[in-house]
């Protein structure tokens, strides 16, 4: 039997909640705030009462995930009153110095006669902050990144994709491909690439479809420089439909492999690693000046996610060595969202040369050779790994999604004149 919730009791149910907790009734009016809710947007609860939605907007300088202006009837309390559905938004809020970034789900109060909304509020300036760095590191990676729906269709691209097309696309449309059918203009393909354009199309829609969990595969593409060799890596997106797709620039060493004698080949991979090296250190101690590493922070922690890496990089090597088969994908998966959970793209970096470094520094040069190409692609796996774990929290396809974590279904309130 529906009833009148009775807006006495959320202060009982929700106050000591550590998300904060705001109900409005049928007309918007705020009926009740919890100490968390008002902490969070910086005001005390009789301004919050008293403000109307409009000048809530101003006081507070709310913006959407994307930083525009929000307008008052874009509040999710607003719009779930609207519409009768649950609705989820990140928010940022002027609370103090800094903005704030909140995750926001309001949705109406079961059985509640008249109609009531309950929003819950969780503090994500941490996660915000932490997926602004990922999409920065991801943006000076050197390598081309597509992030791809369950259709196949792009939503997102790396900044290393923007400066390629910028450099050497004769279509600006290549720049921002939002909403290209990646597998229709692999599909399309005509002339002499047409056949690795669709064993691409093939591979990528196996991923898509759960079919494997990953796709590799070298390619040519005809620039105006040359001709240039790319080694291509597939894995899906966790926890939603589609794929991370990423390209990375292989000419030099292809090239090296055709034309160099085996001793100048030794010496010009010898120089290669150490320029690979060393640019590898310099990023990864430009972005340690920003935070302390995971090294400084944890350096247990650092230490056997190195052991986990070095033991990978001598499987891979092995694997290539005696053609035996290693579950290296799945192994790299659970590395990457190890080193997700305690550090970033950047600890990446950072325990691939530590993990590398000795074994480059092998007397046998045959063996430095295989670590140094294994551990190229691994560390392209690792990152479009990472890159597909922290997809859901950068800003390279749009909102930042809300994780389920922080979304939780709102619990209704008591019946009049019942009991907890």
């Amino acid at each position: 039997m529906a009833t009148t919730p009775d807006h006495g009791a959320p202060a009982a149910r929700y106050g000591a909640l550590p998300a904060g907790v705001l109900v409005h009734d049928a007309a918007g009016a705020l009926r009740y705030a919890s100490p968390a809710a008002t902490e969070l947007l910086g005001l005390a609860r009789e301004p919050l009462g008293a403000l109307a939605t409009d000048a809530l907007c101003a006081r507070l300088a709310l913006v959407d995930a994307a930083g525009a202006p929000l307008q008052p009837t874009a509040l999710p309390w607003e719009e779930a009153r609207q519409t009768g559905t649950a609705v989820q938004r990140v928010l940022g809020v002027r609370a103090g110095p800094r903005r704030r970034w909140l995750a926001a789900h309001a949705g109406p109060l079961p059985d509640a006669t008249p109609l009531a909304i309950l929003t819950l509020l969780v503090d994500i300036t941490e996660a915000q902050q932490h997926a602004a760095l990922a999409h920065e590191v991801l943006d000076a990676l050197p390598m081309q990144i597509a992030v791809l729906d369950g259709a196949g269709r792009i939503v997102g691209v790396s900044g290393g994709w923007r400066r390629f097309a910028l450099s050497f696309a004769r279509d600006n449309a290549l720049v921002d491909p939002t909403g290209t059918d990646y597998l229709a203009v692999c599909g399309g393909a005509a002339g002499p690439d047409a056949e690795l354009a669709q064993t691409a199309a093939q591979g990528i829609r196996a991923v898509l479809t759960g079919q494997t969990r990953s796709f590799a595969a070298e390619y040519p593409c005809r620039l105006p420089t040359g001709l240039h060799w790319f080694f291509m890596y597939v894995v899906p997106r966790p926890d939603t439909p589609g794929a991370v797709v990423a390209h990375v620039d292989i000419t030099s060493s292809h090239r090296a492999q055709v034309l160099e004698a085996e001793a100048r080949l030794r010496e010009a991979r010898r120089h290669e690693r150490a320029r690979e090296h060393r640019g590898l250190e310099s990023l990864a101690s430009t972005l340690a000046r920003e935070s302390a590493p995971l090294a400084e922070r944890d350096p247990h922690v650092f230490a056997a996610l190195v052991a986990r890496y070095g033991e990978l990089l001598d499987l891979a090597v092995e694997q290539r060595r005696f053609q035996v088969q290693h579950e290296l994908s799945a192994a790299l998966r659970e590395l990457a969202e190890r080193v997700a959970t305690a550090g970033g793209p950047r600890d990446a970096l950072a325990l691939h040369l530590a993990a590398l470094a000795p074994r480059l520094a092998a007397p046998d040069a045959e063996a430095a050779q295989l670590y140094a190409e294994e551990g190229r692609l691994a560390l392209v796996e690792l990152l479009a790994q990472l890159a597909a774990y922290l997809h859901a929290y950068s800003a390279v396809a749009g909102q930042p999604r809300v994780p389920p974590a922080v979304a939780p279904s709102p619990p209704a309130l008591p019946a009049a004149g019942g009991s907890d």
